[in-house]
């Protein structure tokens, strides 16, 4: 239900589903919830905040965020790749979407691509 909701433009639907959660469920569970990924036979194994980006929902974006979600959850795309959703919003704007507001509201909370924190595991690893 909550993936049907993050790719509707409604942001009051959206609204509502977050406070009812955050109003019936303890935050572990909410939290599980609003992170959980789906997975299709094809090996796409997407969050709502990957399908909020794909609608180029900035406010959802937003609210999501401030609500707990993941900024930088990955996940795997058909062909296997790993990806953030600021990767996401690189292939669209490469498609020519206008991906300036969702971009600044990824960026501001956080938001990497996976090559940067790739990078940074590796990083951090060789100084232990």
């Amino acid at each position: 239900c909550l993936h049907l909701l993050t790719i509707s433009p409604s942001l009051p639907l959206l609204t509502s589903y977050l406070t009812l959660l955050l109003t019936h469920l303890p935050p572990p569970t909410y939290l599980k919830q609003i992170n959980a990924p789906v997975a299709t036979s094809t090996g796409l194994n997407m969050s709502p905040l990957s399908w909020i980006v794909y609608g180029l929902n900035a406010p959802a974006a937003s609210l999501f965020l401030d609500f707990g979600l993941e900024v930088n959850h990955v996940f795997s795309m058909e062909d296997g790749r790993k990806v953030t959703a600021l990767d996401i919003v690189e292939v669209l704007k490469g498609k020519g979407a206008e991906t300036e507001e969702i971009d600044k509201v990824l960026t501001e909370k956080g938001g990497k691509r996976y090559s940067e924190l790739e990078e940074f595991t590796d990083r951090f690893m060789s100084n232990i």
